[in-house]
């Protein structure tokens, strides 16, 4: 499949119809429809160099890590668009941060 730039982390929607890849080359993550292996237009914006992802238990939101300001962005993924305000107060310790994990809860984010 090809569409992405630098794609560099993913996850898969609880529901299994769906990947989030983000694209660490164009600040951007894309939508992979897992049935037809295609990606679904358009790409959500406004990250900075984009690495972990991780989708919370009910698929309404997406924890996206941007290393490129050491902030965690919250996606609504009803929308696509990216809930302000980003979570800021990190000082990652490498250029791209390879993960986040998120309770089955919900209620915490691991980076």
């Amino acid at each position: 499949m090809t569409g992405f730039s630098g794609p560099s982390g993913i996850a898969i929607s609880p529901d299994g119809s769906k990947a989030y890849i983000t694209n660490s080359g164009n600040d951007t993550v894309s939508i992979v429809d897992l049935t037809t292996n295609t990606i679904i237009p358009p790409t959500i914006t406004g990250f900075s160099i984009p690495s972990g992802i991780t989708i919370n238990p009910d698929g309404s939101k997406a924890y996206v890590v941007n290393s490129g300001n050491d902030t965690v962005s919250i996606v609504d993924l009803t929308t696509n668009t990216i809930i302000p305000p980003t979570i800021t107060g990190f000082s990652f310790l490498t250029p791209s941060v390879p993960g986040i994990a998120i309770t089955s809860d919900g209620s915490k984010a691991y980076v």
